[in-house]
C-alpha cells in the first residue's frame, strides 16, 4: 500500500491523468502498435474510473477507425479504485498484465477470489497478499503473472514457476529478500525485465533450456548467487543483469551467445575467470567493470572493439589476450587494472581512448604489434609505461608520435625471417624520410639518408 500510495503522489503531479487513444464500449484503450492495444483506464487513480461498472469483458479483438486490433494487455492501475467492480473476463489474447491493475477492486476485496494467498482472475495471477509467508504454490493452469505481483513479498522463501506459464512477468519478484530457491519448469520462455532484481537471499537458481530471453537487470543485487549457467538459444545478456551479483563465483555462457551488454557483468566482485565464446560480437561498455577477482580474459577474435570502461577497475587482472580483430580500445577500458603487468596491443588496434591504463600501476611493458603507432587520446592522466616493444624499424616513427611522452623506453622486436618483409610491404606514417633495410651479419641495419643505424636506432659506428 505504502508502494501504491508514493506512486499515486508522482502521477498526481503530472497531468497525464487521462490517456487513452480511444473509447470502444465501456473500454478504454491504448494503441500500442499497428496491430494492437491494451485496455488502459478511464481517468487514472479516480472513484469515478470505470464508475459503477460491475462486470466487464474484455474482448479478443476490437475495431477502431477501421482497424481490427488484438488486445493483448492491460495497463497497470487500469482498474484500481474500481470499487464496483466485482467481475471481469480476461481472453487468451491477453499476455501482460500491468502493476496494480486491480487495486482496490471489488474482485480484490472478495476473499473468495484467493486461493492460498494469490488472487486469480481466468488463471492469470494478479495479486498476493502483501504479508504472504513461506512456499507458494500456483493455481494448476496459471498461465500469467501480473507485473510486480510479488514485489517486496518479504517472507516469501521458496517457488516453483509451473511450465503452465510462458513468461515470468517484469519486475515479479523484486525485493522479496528471503526467497532463496526458487525452481523454473522447462517450459518457460521468458525473463522478465528485474524479474528477480534484489532478491538478495537467492544463492542458486537453474535456468531451463526452453528460457530464450533474459530482461534488463533480471538478477540486479542478487547479492548470494554464487554460480548461474545460461542456457543454450539465448542471444544476448541484457544490461545489467548480473549487476552487484557480488558472490557470483561462475558463469557458463552459452555458444549461441552474440552479445554482452552494458554494465552485465559489473561489479561481480567475486568473478574470478569466465570463459567467452567463439559466437560472441560483442561486449558493452562496463560489461565487467569492478570484477575484482577476475584474473584473466581471452577475447574471440569476433571481438572488434573494448568499449569505455569494459574492464575498468579490475583490480586482480593480470592476463589479458586481445585478438587481431581489434582495431580500438576505449577510454577507461583497463583503468586501475593495477595487477596488469603486460599487455599486447594487436595489430590492427587504431586507437586508444583516454586513460585506457589510468592507474596501471604495475604496467611495466606493453607489446604493440602496430607499425603505425595507434592514435592516442588526449589526457592529462594517460599512462606511463617503462617499455614499450614495437616492430622492427620504427623507432623513429613512434619517438615522433605521442607515444614518447608515455614510454621510458622503445624496444625494437626483430626477427630476421618476418620483421624486415613486414616493415618493406607496410607503409610508416611519419615525418621522417624513407630508409633501405637490409641485413648484415644477421643484423638488421637501416639506411636513413646515407647514415646506417641498428635496429635500436642507434647510428653504427658511435
Amino acid at each position: 500500500m505504502r508502494k501504491l500510495f508514493s506512486i499515486i503522489m508522482a502521477l498526481l503531479a503530472t497531468s497525464a491523468l487521462w490517456a487513452y487513444d480511444f473509447q470502444s464500449g465501456n473500454l478504454y484503450y491504448n494503441i500500442t502498435s499497428d496491430t494492437t492495444v491494451e485496455v488502459t483506464y478511464q481517468e487514472l487513480l479516480s472513484d469515478s474510473n470505470y464508475l459503477d461498472i460491475t462486470s466487464i469483458t474484455i474482448p479478443e479483438f476490437v475495431e477502431h477507425g477501421g482497424i481490427t486490433y488484438s488486445v493483448t494487455s492491460i495497463s497497470e492501475y487500469a482498474f484500481t479504485f474500481c470499487s464496483s467492480l466485482s467481475h471481469i473476463t480476461i481472453p487468451q489474447s491477453i499476455t501482460k498484465i500491468g502493476s496494480s491493475a486491480f487495486s482496490s477492486t471489488g474482485i480484490n476485496k472478495d476473499e473468495s477470489n484467493w486461493e492460498n494467498g494469490g488472487l486469480y482472475i481466468d488463471h492469470c495471477l494478479v495479486d498476493v497478499k502483501s504479508d504472504f509467508s513461506g512456499d507458494f504454490s500456483f493455481k494448476e493452469g496459471t498461465r500469467l503473472l501480473a507485473a510486480e505481483v510479488f514485489y517486496h513479498r518479504s517472507f516469501l522463501k521458496s517457488i516453483t514457476i509451473p511450465n503452465s506459464l510462458q513468461n515470468i512477468s517484469d519486475r515479479a519478484f523484486v525485493g522479496c529478500d528471503s526467497l532463496s530457491s526458487i525452481i523454473i519448469e522447462d517450459g518457460v520462455n521468458s525473463i522478465g525485465n528485474s524479474a528477480f532484481e534484489d532478491c538478495v537471499s537467492l544463492s542458486s537458481i537453474v535456468i531451463p533450456n526452453s528460457i530464450s530471453n533474459i530482461g534488463e537487470n533480471a538478477f540486479y543485487n542478487c547479492s548470494s548467487l554464487r554460480s548461474i549457467v545460461i542456457p543454450e538459444g539465448v542471444t544476448t545478456i541484457e544490461r545489467q543483469v548480473f549487476t552487484n551479483c557480488s558472490s557470483l563465483e561462475s558463469v557458463t555462457l552459452p555458444n549461441t551467445l552474440k552479445s554482452i551488454k552494458n554494465y552485465a557483468f559489473h561489479s561481480c566482485e567475486s568473478l574470478d575467470s569466465i570463459q567467452i565464446p567463439n559466437s560472441l560480437t560483442n561486449i558493452g561498455a562496463s560489461a565487467f567493470g569492478y570484477c575484482r577477482s577476475l584474473s584473466s580474459i581471452s577475447i574471440p577474435n569476433t571481438i572488434d572493439s573494448i568499449k569505455l570502461g569494459t574492464f575498468n577497475d579490475c583490480t586482480n587482472l593480470k592476463s589479458v589476450e586481445l585478438p587481431e580483430s581489434i582495431t580500438s580500445i576505449g577510454h577507461l577500458a583497463f583503468q586501475n587494472c593495477n595487477s596488469l603487468t603486460s599487455i599486447t596491443i594487436p595489430k590492427n588496434v587504431r586507437s586508444i581512448g583516454t586513460d585506457a591504463f589510468f592507474l596501471c600501476l604495475s604496467l611495466n611493458s606493453i607489446v604493440v604489434e602496430a607499425i603505425n603507432p595507434p592514435s592516442l587520446e588526449e589526457t592529462n592522466n594517460y599512462f606511463e609505461i617503462p617499455i614499450c616493444y614495437i616492430p622492427c624499424g620504427t623507432t623513429a616513427v613512434y619517438e615522433a608520435s605521442d607515444w614518447a611522452q608515455y614510454i621510458g623506453e622503445f624496444v625494437e622486436e626483430c626477427d630476421e625471417d618476418d620483421s624486415a618483409s613486414a616493415i618493406e610491404n607496410t607503409p610508416i606514417q611519419s615525418p621522417i624520410t624513407s630508409c633501405q633495410k637490409i641485413f648484415r651479419d644477421g643484423q638488421l641495419v637501416i639506411i636513413r639518408e646515407g647514415v646506417e643505424y641498428k635496429a635500436t636506432g642507434q647510428e653504427i659506428g658511435n
